[in-house]
């Protein structure tokens, strides 16, 4: 994924921040609510299973009849 540089010009919509709780703060979303999300998100793109959208799970056979 291609990083945006400091100087590079970006849609008026798309905020940068040095961190998760100063996003959360520019877009005026509970801090902590939205660091647990992105935490919890990364970690499941880490082991490649989410288990809130069941992705990366192994998808159950049911026999046909």
């Amino acid at each position: 994924m291609a990083s945006l540089s400091p100087k590079a010009k970006t849609a008026e919509w798309l905020f940068r921040a040095d961190s998760l709780d100063e996003l959360a703060k520019m877009n005026k979303i509970p801090t902590d609510a939205f660091v647990e999300t992105v935490t919890r998100f990364n970690e499941n793109a880490r082991t490649g299973v989410d288990p809130d959208f069941r992705r990366g799970a192994p998808v159950a056979r049911l026999p046909v009849a």
